[in-house]
């Protein structure tokens, strides 16, 4: 218990990351080391002095190595060490360390970057790693969350089917522009509307008719929200959002029956979980699934900072 108690008590990395050093040496140039982890990640730092021939004690590799694997509290430790030094030769310890540390944090930047390529559209269809899917009439489409007005004006531009509009206090200049461009727009309705919580209904009704005439939908994210939707708006489609849980064929059908436009698969559902839907599911048309962007991990009445500063406005959500 007590070395799993230092795992969270001492501000210490317990997990160590290979890795594979390459330190060379070489008389009159700079010295270069090379550092490797075992995702494919590489990095050279070099020495800002040149190799010098040794006026008394050569670099042995012992103590090149002992310099190179000294990482402290850093995620790291050499497990592979291979050194090319040139006989006699020497320099500073300062310098070892210094290209030590700059290839540490060069690792490390490498080992946190995400290369993510943006595929373009091809007119035949879309583009995944080089392999076209080809669009069969509408049963491919691309629909897009956004939460503010900065983020529609890019949304616009773009050739995707239907906009998920966030922001209920400023809907009606959403739909306007969603109008201007002919874009189909839906209100993402929120997670969670407490019972006694009417600002977002007032919001809506305050909707000119024209533009409500124009949105496409309502996105649903409680069961509260499809019977009040329902009644204040009957001639509204309804989208289904994840935050349903829709895992198996008996919840599509439900969905299904109650005439839900989209239905948009729970994001906890497993690879094997889609393949197992049914083909008579299927042939709806009408599944969707998340596959790009940030999710709500909880949603809490209370700010947790709160506990620890002191200065939340009471009530702030609701005054929002």
């Amino acid at each position: 218990m007590e070395r799993v108690r230092k795992t969270y008590e001492e501000d210490k990395e317990f997990v160590k990351v290979p890795l594979k050093a390459s330190l060379y040496l070489t008389l009159g140039q700079k010295a270069k080391l090379v550092l490797e982890d075992y995702e494919g990640h590489v990095v050279t730092s070099e020495s800002d002095r040149e190799v010098e021939k040794a006026i008394k004690l050569a670099l042995s590799e012992e103590k090149a190595e002992k310099q190179i694997s000294k990482m402290g509290d850093r995620p790291y430790r050499i497990k592979e060490f291979k050194s090319f030094i040139d006989e006699g030769v020497s320099l500073p310890l300062s310098e070892l360390n210094k290209i030590r540390r700059q290839a540490v944090e060069e690792i490390s930047e490498k080992r946190i970057f995400i290369k993510r390529e943006l595929k373009a559209e091809d007119e035949a269809g879309f583009k995944l790693d080089g392999e076209v899917l080809p669009q069969k009439e509408d049963n491919l489409k691309v629909n897009v969350s956004c939460k503010n007005i900065e983020q529609l004006k890019e949304l616009v531009k773009k050739n995707i089917d239907t906009i998920y509009y966030r922001d209920v206090y400023s809907l009606n200049e959403a739909i306007e522009m969603a109008k201007e461009n002919s874009k189909k727009i839906a209100f993402y309705m929120p997670r969670i509307i407490r019972s006694k919580e009417n600002n977002i209904y007032k919001a809506l009704s305050s909707i000119g008719k024209e533009n409500m005439e124009y949105m496409d939908s309502f996105r649903i994210s409680n069961y509260g929200e499809i019977e009040r939707v329902k009644k204040i708006y009957p001639s509204k489609k309804i989208k289904i959002s994840p935050w349903m849980n829709i895992i198996n064929d008996e919840a599509i059908k439900y969905y299904n029956s109650i005439k839900a436009d989209t239905i948009c698969l729970s994001q906890e559902v497993s690879m094997m979980q889609i393949r197992n839907i049914s083909d008579e599911v299927k042939k709806e048309n009408n599944l969707e699934y998340l596959v790009y962007g940030h999710t709500e991990m909880m949603v809490s009445e209370y700010c947790p900072m709160g506990v620890l500063i002191k200065d939340c406005k009471k009530n702030k959500r609701d005054a929002s």
